[in-house]
């Protein structure tokens, strides 16, 4: 083989391998940033120790009950639901599951407001000096003429920081 030929010979040799090496590089490279990848996107380490909302939910139920629930010995059920849960801003709403005299929601609408108060206050906050404001609908799941699903909302029991006391308001329609 003349110096030419095999100069030719060499560098198609250099040129494959190089490729081929190159090719299985890409697939190594791909694995790597494959497995990386996923270590990455791991889910972020969740928070230990109790959710503080579920916390004070739990305790105000448990005051309600304790103290302030005068018909729970009655026979009715009622879900109570934080929806809001802020530093000055606290709304529950409390599904009875059937229908309601409006005297009986009015009467557990407020007995939950002060059951929140109570629980603010065992947590050391003042409400009437923090401005916090409360409110606790009364609600029941029913159905429509049509059998369609609605909720008949009673109204409102509320804190009223600024007289110190706890109300209650029917909804206006």
């Amino acid at each position: 083989m003349t110096d030419e030929k095999k100069n030719k010979h060499l560098s198609l040799k250099r040129v494959g391998i190089g490729c081929g090496g190159a090719f299985l590089a890409f697939i190594i490279l791909g694995i790597i940033v494959t497995h990386g990848g996923s270590q990455k996107t791991a889910e972020p380490p969740q928070p230990s120790g109790p959710n503080p909302r579920q916390v004070f939910q739990d305790a105000v139920l448990k005051r309600f009950d304790v103290g302030f629930g005068k018909r729970s010995k009655k026979g009715v059920n009622l879900i109570a639901d934080l929806k809001t849960f802020e530093d000055k801003d606290i709304t529950l709403t409390v599904t009875f599951d059937r229908v309601q005299p409006l005297s009986e929601v009015i009467i557990d609408t407020e007995d939950m407001t002060r059951a929140i108060l109570s629980e603010l206050q065992f947590e050391g906050r003042k409400p009437s000096e923090e401005g916090i404001r409360i409110m606790v609908f009364g609600e029941t799941p029913a159905k429509g003429e049509t059998g369609t699903a609605r909720v008949i909302r009673y109204g409102e029991a509320y804190y009223e920081p600024s007289e110190d006391a706890v109300k209650f308001k029917q909804p206006s329609f």
